[in-house]
């Protein structure tokens, strides 16, 4: 729109490119005129806030990882025998994230390991990924006083029982986002009870460790 009386060139509503800036002339009613020149910009587009982590892969892996993504949790399994104290995943992440420590950099996954997503925007995520070895392994090699060793049952509702242990061995419970949640003192007896009554349905790991060699089970509380 332009002053009364004025008309303007090119005319309103008429498409025009504006790859560069684009001179409009406006003529007064008393035929004087004014170019006006103007110039469009695109707005950029808003910097993503997205800092998920969309895949986890093992060379090792039993299966796909469990990725929760409201509890920012990551948990997999990994074939009998497997060294956890060096493994390298694989990470994708959301478009324009990054992530630390960086994929495919072998991590020692004896305990969780936390890795931080950040998004392109800044904005940052803590993801708590937890490696089981498969029922029945150790994760410093099968040592004799813990090959027979069992739990039941499993799933679980209330309790859950540890059989075979060697005196001396150590039963932990431990959530995905690697915090422990029970520990028993040192093994007296063969079995050991293990309280899940006020635990969430979910996953978690127990933990059997004695003289330096460790065997991990997959614990479903229902």
């Amino acid at each position: 729109t332009v002053s009364a009386g004025a008309s303007v060139s090119p005319a309103t509503g008429v498409a025009q490119d504006f790859t560069n800036a684009v001179v409009y002339t406006v003529t007064a009613e008393n035929g004087s005129t004014q170019a006006w020149t103007t110039t469009v910009t695109v707005q950029p587009a808003p910097l993503s806030s997205a800092k998920d982590i969309l895949t986890f892969e093992l060379a090792e892996q039993t299966g796909a990882a469990t990725i929760d993504a409201t509890g920012h949790t990551i948990a997999i399994e990994v074939a009998p025998g497997t060294n956890v104290t060096s493994l390298a995943p694989t990470i994708t992440v959301s478009a324009g994230a990054s992530v630390s420590p960086a994929t495919g950099v072998a991590q020692d996954f004896t305990n969780a390991v936390v890795y931080t997503v950040t998004a392109e925007d800044g904005t940052t995520q803590a993801w708590t990924a937890t490696v089981t070895v498969q029922e029945g392994t150790t994760t410093t090699g099968v040592a004799e006083m813990l090959a027979n060793i069992s739990v039941y049952p499993n799933p679980t509702v209330d309790y859950m029982q540890v059989n075979g242990l060697a005196r001396g061995a150590r039963v932990q419970l431990i959530g995905l986002d690697g915090m422990l949640l029970a520990q028993s003192t040192d093994a007296t007896t063969e079995t050991v009870l293990v309280d899940m009554k006020q635990l969430q349905s979910g996953v978690y790991i127990l933990r059997v460790s004695t003289e330096g060699a460790a065997k991990s089970f997959r614990i479903i509380k229902n």
